[in-house]
């Protein structure tokens, strides 16, 4: 009785409402249609262009050289699409797809940039790397097929999240310096060892998808970092300038106490009780602080990491998946950030009606890597960290699978006769 009375009242209000409701709730999904028409066709309009990249092994550069790489791609930011372009004709901001390939043949690097932006990146990749050779190349997932898994190919896929908020930072690559004998450990070194034991059919795909973000709404990730550093400095936000009813009842405080002590102003008291509380700061505490400053002062970008493994269905297992994730784990720390696997797009061999389950997220991490998507909330990494995630490997990189240069190219001599 109790049951039926609750399921009447919901019907009574459901009939005096439902000239509103459904017609709002109806509005709300055509809307949500209407935009993934109108960006899948701008998407659809953009032409691409893969490009491979060769590096020469004796070049010896840091991760720094790629960290203004991507500081150059900046330029690529339209700083706020219109009304009538992000909600009528559908635009966004340009994106980039910085992949890493390792297969039995060996180790490729590649990004795949809109067409219109191909001289900016070429000319932000040799700025840095002079000697670099950059072609463009047939794209590597053709010959896979559009859709996996199929009757010949078989994968294990998953996304990479930051575990806590954007503005706390992951380990970059100074953090890699070696002090006593001021050698570099190079971050990438462990993903290529792990690509460089691959056998015949086997294959890892890396994928780092950017998009810039900045002024006017992408700066809500520095403020909302901002916000955080004086959360955990227990900062009162900046109140309004004391007005003549605060001095006045100040002038009054400091006569009383004046025979006790010197009299103090406003702004005073707030720098003095800021500069107890830094004191009273542990030195993780500090370094917190000095990591989220850090990383809201570089250029940010949201960016989305994909890692696939792919095998030919008859010799299929799961051996290198906790090797490439493992060596993720190298940018992890306690205090600030690391990474871990989206539970929502990782691939699950668990739960129930887990093989329906299980293929139905292949194909999913497998159309998201070959159609390059990036989603609405991607995490956001400055351009730091993006280049301790992706970078051209230095001369300590010993990994046999590289594919370099393999012969160096100059320019003719000035006084060179032509005839």
């Amino acid at each position: 009785m109790y049951l039926e009375g609750i399921v009447s009242s919901i019907l009574r209000v459901f009939a005096a409402s439902w000239w509103f409701v459904v017609p709002l709730a109806l509005a709300f999904i055509l809307w949500d249609v209407w935009l993934f028409y109108i960006r899948n066709r701008f998407r659809l309009s953009i032409k691409y262009a893969l490009l491979e990249i060769r590096i020469p092994r004796e070049v010896e550069k840091t991760p720094k050289a790629m960290e203004q790489v991507f500081a150059a791609l900046m330029s690529s930011y339209s700083y706020g699409k219109t009304w009538k372009k992000k909600y009528w004709e559908g635009e966004s901001e340009d994106r980039f797809s910085w992949e890493i390939i390792g297969t039995a043949q060996g180790i490729y690097f590649y990004v795949r940039t809109p067409v219109g932006h191909r001289h900016l990146v070429e000319s932000a990749i040799y700025s840095q790397y002079p000697d670099a050779e950059i072609f463009e190349a047939e794209d590597y997932l053709q010959h896979m097929g559009t859709t996996l898994p199929n009757k010949a190919y078989d994968l294990w896929g998953t996304e990479f999240v930051l575990s806590r908020e954007n503005a706390y930072p992951i380990r970059t690559y100074p953090a890699f310096e070696e002090k006593t004998d001021e050698a570099l450990l190079d971050p990438i070194a462990t993903i290529l060892e792990v690509m460089s034991r691959l056998k015949e059919g086997e294959r890892i795909m890396i994928q780092l998808l950017i998009r810039p973000t900045g002024k006017p709404t992408g700066n809500d990730w520095v403020k909302a970092g901002e916000e955080l550093r004086d959360g955990l400095l227990k900062r009162k936000k900046p109140s309004k300038k004391p007005g003549i009813l605060d001095e006045f009842v100040l002038l009054l405080k400091n006569l009383l106490i004046a025979p006790f002590e010197p009299p103090t102003g406003l702004e005073e008291k707030e720098e003095k009780k800021e500069e107890n509380r830094l004191l009273a700061m542990t030195s993780g505490e500090r370094e917190i602080i000095e990591g989220i400053e850090k990383k809201i002062a570089k250029l940010g970008f949201e960016s989305i990491i994909r890692f696939i493994f792919v095998d030919d269905r008859e010799h299929f297992t799961r051996a290198y998946v906790s090797a490439v994730i493992g060596a993720f784990h190298q940018f992890n720390t306690h205090n600030l950030n690391a990474f871990r696997p989206n539970k929502s797009i990782t691939v699950i061999n668990t739960g129930f009606f887990k093989d329906r389950r299980t293929y139905l997220r292949k194909r999913r991490i497998y159309d998201s890597y070959f159609r390059r998507r990036i989603p609405r909330k991607a995490p956001i990494l400055n351009i730091e960290e993006l280049a301790t995630i992706y970078h051209f490997p230095s001369i300590a990189v010993k990994s046999p699978g590289l594919q370099p240069v393999a012969t160096r190219k100059g320019e003719p001599p000035v006084a060179l006769p032509i005839e």
